[in-house]
């Protein structure tokens, strides 16, 4: 099979540009940024989540993170505890209403993702995550070369 790899490039941007202005529009309209939005799922959904994970992960610079963590912290959401394994950073912790909020958008987000997933059929589900793991991998290894 031949491929016009650059209109196979372009495509896949396109897709991924696309994918990530949905998610962007779906976070404004539930009053926070993507950003936030990430920062939700990654606390929530990380054990022992630092500022620095967050800025890592995220690729996110440090003053962006700080930040939201900050607007978060003023709205009573999370706090920074010192971890006691490293002294110099600062495990994020949700408070009881911070968990609340993060638990509330986190399970619109996933019932809209859900709606998305359930008018798959199984095949295009299981290749859609195969396919882009597969790209993935392979592109990690082009990239490091």
């Amino acid at each position: 099979m031949h491929l016009d790899l650059k209109s196979t490039i372009r495509r896949y941007y396109q897709i991924w540009l696309e994918t990530n202005n949905l998610y962007s529009q779906w976070a404004e309209q539930h009053g926070i940024t993507i950003n936030t939005l990430l920062v939700l799922y990654m606390v929530r959904n990380t054990e022992r989540c630092t500022q620095t994970d967050l800025c890592r992960i995220l690729m996110l610079p440090k003053q962006t993170v700080n930040s939201i963590l900050k607007n978060l912290e003023s709205r009573g959401y999370v706090s920074q505890q010192t971890d006691s394994a490293d002294r110099r950073s600062k495990i994020i912790i949700f408070s009881p209403e911070g968990r609340d909020y993060a638990e509330h958008v986190l399970a619109e987000l996933y019932e809209a993702e859900s709606e998305a997933f359930n008018a798959m059929s199984p095949e295009e589900v299981n290749g859609l995550i195969s396919h882009s793991g597969a790209y993935l991998r392979h592109f990690r290894k082009a990239a490091h070369q």
